[in-house]
């Protein structure tokens, strides 16, 4: 795909248009294969021209080079570029219609918070303290801010069957959980599980997915109360049980993530899953009737 991409860009020089589509899949790929700088220079080309969402290429950028720090030796001027990208999303927002899309509010939400808090935050609200050293693999939680944009831009849902994609991310993801004190942390702990319950339906191992998304609603009242997590969850838990045609169930954790929860982050994304699944759930009971 990098290959394909690249000759893409190389071919012509006048439609800008396609060079920031190959970019965008050239950022991802390059995500996908840990190489990080590339993966940030991508994004900042498309920072720089595309106007599209300019407040999502810069975080993306962030969130790479946060990832590239644990792995590389210049930690202290990487940092800087991380702070200084982090600085301007606020900024680089747009209004669309009056509308702030989806992924850019979370990506202003979450730029905010770092700069407001001083330290090194993952997406997930696990903190760590900014430190004047290299962060180590353990320190870092960067790598959970890779992993919630792959969720939020539903790559992780593409990576099914993707087991050299799903399990180094599946691997992170448990290595977070046992740092945790779920009983401080439960926001963070429950946005690990709903990762997780997706990273194991991709594997094929629905009874263990439907478990961690279990899990979530079990300490739902210990939620903040606009966390975004159960409808998410909610969603989840709906297409892991259309996997293994449970339709009933499927069909109620679809209303429950549609009518109890409202006013929280990236809402809309919840609302065009439902209606895709429930669209594909119709499918299924037509074929079934």
């Amino acid at each position: 795909a990098v290959e394909i991409y690249s000759r893409c860009v190389k071919l012509q020089n006048e439609w800008k248009q396609i060079h920031n589509i190959c970019y965008w899949d050239l950022c991802w790929c390059h995500a996908l294969l840990c190489n990080w700088k590339e993966a940030a220079t991508y994004a900042d080309l498309l920072q720089k021209e595309c106007e599209w969402a300019p407040a999502v290429h810069a975080y993306q950028s962030a969130i790479f080079n946060l990832m590239r720090i644990k792995d590389e030796s210049n930690g202290n001027e990487l940092k800087e570029k991380v702070f200084k990208s982090m600085e301007c999303v606020s900024q680089l927002r747009k209004r669309y219609a009056g509308k702030t899309f989806p992924p850019e509010k979370l990506a202003v939400v979450r730029s905010e918070q770092y700069l407001r808090e001083k330290i090194s935050i993952d997406c997930l609200l696990v903190y760590v303290s900014f430190q004047n050293d290299l962060f180590s693999p353990r320190s870092s939680s960067c790598i959970d801010s890779f992993q919630e944009y792959l969720y939020v831009w539903n790559i992780l849902a593409l990576s099914e069957g993707k087991t050299e994609i799903i399990e180094p991310i599946l691997n992170n993801i448990n290595e977070k959980m046992s740092t945790i004190e779920r009983k401080e942390n439960f926001d963070s702990y429950a946005l690990l599980l709903l990762l997780k319950g997706v990273c194991l339906r991709n594997l094929g191992d629905h009874q263990e997915a439907i478990a961690c998304f279990k899990t979530i609603f079990e300490i739902e009242k210990q939620l903040p109360k606009k966390s975004y997590v159960p409808a998410h969850a909610a969603v989840e838990m709906a297409l892991t049980y259309l996997r293994i045609r449970n339709t009933i169930e499927a069909r109620f954790w679809l209303e429950k993530a549609k009518h109890d929860y409202d006013k929280y982050l990236i809402e809309a994304v919840v609302h065009l899953r439902v209606h895709s699944a429930t669209k594909l759930l119709k499918k299924i009971e037509a074929n079934e009737a």
